[in-house]
């Protein structure tokens, strides 16, 4: 009852299903980090404009540029890395290739879930 075909359940050691608090908590941390990768990809052309504006060498701007590509890939990884809350497997991850959806690509957990469950008509986080 612990594992499926789409990996091991969470929850407690008989693998019941995460409680609402667990799989907030979850969602939440997924949320954070994706908007971490925003916020790095959102950088990326006042970077290289401000570099070249105060340093007006392409060298230095190459410099930036390296690193703004480091944390991007950075940030990629660490959102790419998250867990899913619900079934335990890589919430962006099926394979070696991240898909940048908005729901688990194994249990179909919805990233926003736990939020239209607490205000909204979506119901239970279950499903």
């Amino acid at each position: 009852m612990g594992s499926g075909v789409d990996g091991p359940t969470r929850g407690d050691a008989e693998g019941t299903a995460p409680s609402e608090a667990e799989l907030s908590a979850g969602l939440s941390v997924i949320r954070r980090r994706r908007w971490y990768l925003w916020a790095v990809l959102l950088t990326y052309l006042p970077a290289i404009w401000l570099s070249l504006e105060i340093t007006e060498s392409d060298r230095k701007t190459a410099v930036v540029f390296g690193v703004w590509v480091a944390m991007a890939a950075v940030a990629g990884a660490v959102v790419a890395a998250a867990r899913c809350p619900r079934c335990g497997n890589y919430f962006h991850l099926m394979g070696l290739m991240p898909v940048w959806v908005r729901k688990c690509l194994h249990c179909g957990l919805g990233l926003t879930v736990d939020k239209r469950a607490k205000g909204g008509p979506a119901g239970k986080l279950g499903g």
